[in-house]
């Protein structure tokens, strides 16, 4: 309502490129860890520790995954490349798991608790000594708040700007900042963590066909349906 999303149509190209480029090295980063299946630490020291703990059938299933989503991804570009990936990579590890019980593959991700939980973002204050707590660390806690939602902001509109650019569109910063901050309000409400606009998702199911709003009701009712009933078949 401020209006604060036109700001984002003064942001050259190139540091929309920057931006989008750093964020796929963090995330590629933060996946070393489970793809080797130890702690990352960075430096000689670090990598040298790793020689005697990497679990390399995980590795190798990681490797073979990866493998599978790029030439999909390039062969047949309407394909699901990533759900591709989820699925055949499961079904990999599963084969590979009974044939080789010793086989070093990784845990599990383990079941995910079903259904929704109840709003319960006010509960917290009614503990004894909460508001005291809170009136003490109030600007800590107001910082963070401005911090977050600042990342949040930038990050949804410069991933809607890449959208822009590869589909050749324009969208509505301000509106993107209203539904997003609505979508917000309403997951923390239950217990949620903040979230952005990805332009990962958005170019994925444009490339699938979805080409209009209907697309993203059905994405959003799809996820609350495994919410509900399918915690089990994601374990």
């Amino acid at each position: 309502w401020l209006r604060l999303g036109s700001l984002v149509s003064f942001v050259p190209l190139p540091v929309v490129a920057g931006f989008m480029d750093g964020v796929a090295i963090l995330i590629a980063i933060a996946q070393f860890e489970t793809l080797f299946g130890v702690p990352f630490r960075a430096g000689a020291s670090g990598l040298a520790a790793w020689s005697g703990q990497v679990r390399y059938g995980g590795l190798a299933l990681g490797i073979a995954t990866a493998a599978l989503c790029w030439t999909a991804a390039r062969r047949w570009p309407r394909m699901p490349w990533a759900l591709l990936g989820i699925v055949a990579g499961t079904a990999m590890y599963a084969v590979v798991a009974r044939a080789f019980p010793e086989a070093s593959l990784g845990p599990l991700l383990g079941a995910s608790s079903m259904g929704l939980p109840v709003p319960d973002a006010l509960a917290p204050l009614a503990a004894p000594g909460m508001l005291s707590l809170v009136r003490a660390h109030l600007p800590n806690l107001l910082t963070t708040a401005v911090v977050i939602a600042l990342i949040g902001s930038m990050d949804a509109l410069l991933s809607a700007v890449a959208v822009d650019t590869r589909l050749d569109k324009r969208h509505e910063p301000n509106r993107v900042l209203r539904g997003l901050g609505l979508g917000n309000l309403a997951c923390a409400a239950f217990g949620g963590v903040p979230v952005a606009t990805s332009s990962v998702v958005q170019l994925a199911t444009h490339r699938a066909g979805g080409h209009s709003r209907t697309a993203g009701l059905v994405c959003a009712l799809v996820l609350l349906v495994m919410l509900l009933v399918a915690g089990d078949a994601l374990h």
